[in-house]
């Protein structure tokens, strides 16, 4: 693989896999917070709920704008976001 696929491949992932790393602590804040464990589920629901949408809408913009594009401005806001 060549380096820049490699760093590509490797920002992807890492953007990718970021929103997932506080769903094990989900019910730990709830009950840090006085809830119970069912505000996890919601919580957690709402993120995918608002995926939904965003795939549904988004989700065929490579074909009309590019792959290049695409990646790189997905890349640049979800850096953006994560800061």
């Amino acid at each position: 693989m060549k380096r820049p696929a490699l760093i590509v491949a490797t920002a992807i992932f890492l953007i990718t896999h970021a929103p997932s790393l506080q769903v094990p602590l989900y019910n730990t804040y709830a009950q840090i917070g006085g809830f119970g464990s069912g505000i996890s589920a919601v919580a957690f629901s709402t993120y995918v709920a608002g995926l939904l949408p965003t795939l549904i809408l988004l989700g065929g913009i490579s074909d009309r704008i590019g792959r290049k594009t695409t990646i790189l401005a997905s890349l640049l806001s979800a850096s953006l976001a994560t800061l």
